[in-house]
Parts: C-alpha cells; sequence; structure tokens
C-alpha cells in the first residue's frame, strides 16, 4: 500500500525514482533527532505510520543489513529497490497497479522457493 501512495505525479505509476523520493521522505519524519538512524522501536513507529501496521512487513531484521540494531536510510533504500525489483514483472523501470496487486505471490512461508514445502510431523495422515 505505500508504494502506491509515493505515486507523486497522480499517473497510477511508481517510478523507481518516485519510490526512492518517498522512502526518503517518510524516513526523515521517523528520524526526528536527524542522527541518520533509527532504533527498532523508532522504525516499528515508522512501520504503523507509513505501511499501517507496526509489525508490517519488511521488518527490522530484514533491514538492517549490518546488523547494528539501526535502520539507515540507505538500508531502508536498499529493501525497498529489492521489493521493487521483485514486483516489476515487465522489468521497465516503473510498478503499475497491476504488478502492484500481486504483492504477496512470490511472498510466504518464509520466501522458500515454490515446491519446497515443510514436513508435517507424525508420519503419515490417519485418514
Amino acid at each position: 500500500m505505500m508504494i502506491a501512495a509515493c505515486d507523486q505525479n497522480g499517473d497510477a505509476i511508481v517510478s523507481r525514482a518516485e519510490l526512492a523520493a518517498c522512502v526518503a521522505h517518510s524516513f526523515a519524519s521517523a528520524d526526528s533527532a536527524h542522527k541518520g538512524s533509527i532504533g527498532y522501536i523508532e522504525y516499528g513507529d515508522w512501520a504503523l505510520k507509513w505501511l499501517g501496521d507496526a509489525n508490517a512487513l519488511p521488518s527490522p531484521f530484514e533491514v538492517d543489513g549490518d546488523g547494528d540494531n539501526r535502520v539507515t536510510l540507505a538500508e531502508l533504500q536498499a529493501r525497498f529497490d529489492a521489493i521493487f525489483t521483485r514486483l516489476d514483472r515487465d522489468r521497465d523501470g516503473n510498478l503499475t497497479r497491476a504488478e502492484l496487486l500481486t504483492i504477496r505471490s512470490g511472498v510466504g512461508a518464509g520466501d522458500r522457493p515454490p515446491g519446497k514445502r515443510s514436513k508435517r510431523r507424525g508420519g503419515a495422515d490417519a485418514s
């Protein structure tokens, strides 16, 4: 939902530049002390405001690339850039509403590759 809201010119398409500007704007609102990084609690506040839920993905654990328990703008930009690349099915550098509607299609079960399922405990089903 945040990515769709990053459409600055109202053409119903989000460019990579629009997303980068939007992420920078949202990060600046969370980094009120202008330290250049936010802690995980501040990240939760950011996620609540910009993603709609403090526990929404991406989590601070996947964004914090260097594991220092702080999230920088560069780390947040890198994570959203990776999400953008994954969603941009036609590789034209823009996200259409149709591409954004598939946001959950490649996610789930820990992002395991297709066809990899966890084994059930307890053996075979007793039908």
